[in-house]
């Protein structure tokens, strides 16, 4: 695990002196929760004995190849505070001179993805004591939320008479904080001018790529699935996630269940149209009657969604003519779904012209929807110009 300027990876018995320069200041162990060291011997033996496990890591600084503090974890039954069985708690220390530089910040982000991502815990935990807002606000920028409770920990050095404060960080909070830390303002404002549906606190500005790269990253964890269940979303990024999150969904079951619980949450033309499972191209027999369920519903976007998935996965191979019928049947004054018919007939024309021309022949669409289907056609590659001139003679004069 590494950043531009860190590496967390084991302890070496090389570090025995570093650890001691450091590990010796009165103003570091203490605060920790562990007496100074006394002496390189000490440092050797820690680094063979309590640090000699695959859950504690050196903060190796990359520019001297030096260890400079410790990250890792505890898990159930060694914790230092009460967990789950399926949690962790997290600790950590920098050495003084390197405080105030955001290494221990850095560092903990690091034991944070490993920890969800790779361990799959499901809650992770951190304390520290109430003298020590240094600990506290690292706690915060990392996402963890102070719990409101107190402890005393005896059995840590000076853990007599100090309260610690408890700190947990669950999956919605770890990805929330995932997100603004991926944030770009500028690009949310540009973005929320095209989502006129969505208000504009709720956009974070993260960009797609990263959106897609984080839910592969996360789909298998129970972060992920815990995640699904949180709704509704604060935000429209959240949402985005999600779609992707379900998209990754290999198995056709579970990936229905969860969409139905979401669909009707979606609000807005971009989440709905970045629903595209990968699971569903194998299983079209189905699917076939869920999208019939979809395009009835009065949900806007439940509807828009139908539309787009028979689009997907019934233009070719799987087309039969009444699909067309479907999608024209369709009344609604609601622009996002006029547009996805327009879509859906614009691409039916460039896969399966025969049996679309005539619904454009006959007028069988709104007449902005008529038009609108022409104009997409139009702008298509896969329509050939002479296609093109044939349909622009069946453009409608009104474009109500």
């Amino acid at each position: 695990m590494e950043t531009d300027r860190i590496i967390l990876r084991p302890w070496r018995e090389s570090d025995a002196e570093a650890l001691f320069k450091y590990a010796s200041d009165p103003n570091v162990g203490p605060r920790a929760g562990w007496p100074p060291h006394k002496s390189v011997e000490e440092s050797l033996e820690i680094i063979r004995t309590i640090f000699h496990n695959d859950h504690t890591w050196a903060i190796e600084l990359k520019q001297t190849g030096e260890a400079i503090g410790c990250m890792g974890y505890y898990l159930y039954g060694e914790s230092n505070i009460t967990i789950g069985e399926h949690d962790a708690e997290v600790g950590y220390w920098v050495a003084k001179p390197y405080w105030n530089q955001g290494i221990c910040s850095e560092s903990l982000r690091l034991m944070i993805d490993y920890c969800f991502q790779e361990q799959h815990f499901e809650v992770l935990w951190c304390d520290c004591f109430v003298d020590n807002p240094a600990s506290e606000r690292v706690m915060h920028k990392c996402g963890f939320r102070d719990t409101g409770a107190f402890n005393l920990c005896s059995h840590l050095y000076l853990g007599d008479d100090r309260l610690v404060k408890i700190m947990r960080l669950d999956g919605s909070a770890y990805i929330e904080t995932k997100l603004f830390a991926l944030q770009d303002k500028a690009y949310a404002d540009f973005q929320s001018k095209l989502l006129p549906t969505v208000k504009r606190e709720t956009v974070i500005g993260v960009r797609t790529p990263d959106l897609r790269k984080m839910a592969k990253q996360i789909c298998k964890t129970p972060v992920a699935q815990e995640f699904l269940q949180s709704l509704p979303h604060r935000y429209f990024d959240e949402n985005q996630l999600h779609a992707f999150i379900l998209s990754e969904e290999k198995d056709f079951n579970t990936c229905i269940a969860n969409l139905e619980q979401f669909l009707p949450y979606v609000d807005n033309w971009a989440t709905c149209d970045q629903l595209s499972p990968c699971c569903f191209k194998k299983n079209t027999t189905e699917l076939l009657p869920l999208i019939r369920k979809w395009m009835r519903s009065k949900h806007t976007y439940t509807k828009r969604f139908g539309i787009g998935t028979l689009m997907r996965y019934f233009l070719d191979e799987a087309f039969r003519p009444e699909h067309l019928e479907w999608v024209a049947s369709i009344k609604s004054d609601e622009y996002y779904i006029r547009m996805m018919q327009a879509w859906f007939f614009a691409t039916a024309l460039a896969k399966q012209w025969d049996a679309t021309l005539p619904y454009i022949e006959q007028h069988r669409l709104h007449p902005w929807t008529h038009n609108k289907s022409i104009q997409k056609a139009i702008e298509s590659y896969r329509i050939t110009d002479e296609q093109k001139v044939l349909l622009k003679t069946l453009k409608l004069e009104s474009n109500l």
